[in-house]
């Protein structure tokens, strides 16, 4: 059975879906300019990290979309706040350029987690790339 939680804060609205107990799939949407773009990353984040901290899960797979230019203040406003939660920011995560409607900033954030204790980290010469985990004799990497 399907369960989604939706959590809306003025321009933020953050999707909570799940079809498992230990897999959750988050959307954080940015309707509209609000602070800027680190201030949304942290308002998203903030709610993000909060859930997975609350349900012991660590990030797998993350996509990030906004402006070039918004990159840099979106990435350390990330690390800054999923730290703050105990979330581990050094994950791999995609950033790909996608304007928000309103013109520049972050227009929203993609990612998969999982029940923190199954994950591993996955290096190729001594950097992360990915994460792995098991279910039901399945091995899942994602890089």
């Amino acid at each position: 059975m399907t369960e989604c939680k939706i959590r809306r804060n003025g321009p933020l609205t953050v999707y909570f879906a799940s079809q498992v107990e230990d897999v959750v799939h988050v959307t954080a949407s940015v309707t509209g300019e609000d602070g800027g773009p680190a201030a949304a990353s942290a308002a998203a984040y903030e709610q993000i990290g909060e859930f997975l901290a609350r349900e012991d899960m660590q990030i797998v797979h993350e996509r990030v979309f906004g402006s070039l230019s918004a990159e840099s203040a979106v990435i350390e406003a990330r690390r800054r706040t999923l730290s703050r939660s105990g979330i581990p920011p050094d994950g791999p995560l995609t950033y790909i350029q996608g304007h928000p409607l309103w013109g520049r900033g972050l227009a929203g954030i993609q990612l998969c987690a999982v029940r923190s204790g199954d994950v591993w980290p996955v290096y190729h010469d001594g950097i992360l790339c990915g994460r792995g985990w098991e279910r039901h004799g399945a091995r899942f990497l994602i890089l």
